[in-house]
């Protein structure tokens, strides 16, 4: 995927939209999960799609479209 095709997904949905799909997730605060720095409202909407016990092994995976980088780099 190259960067544009990265930028035009995420101009897609703007903050209006990412807001209100953030609201449908409970917040999680649990920081000890995943010991990064990532936003609340995104880590709660991804505990809530993929379930707190794979977000960790998720954003250290090597992702072969993202040119086998991770889906979080920090």
């Amino acid at each position: 995927m190259n960067n544009a095709a990265v930028n035009s997904l995420a101009n897609a949905y703007k903050d209006e939209y990412w807001n209100k799909l953030a609201q449908c997730f409970p917040s999680f605060n649990n920081k000890s999960t995943v010991p990064i720095e990532i936003p609340n409202d995104v880590l709660s909407a991804l505990v809530g799609i993929l379930g707190e016990s794979v977000v960790e092994q998720w954003l250290n995976t090597e992702l072969k479209l993202l040119g086998n980088n991770r889906a979080l780099i920090y």
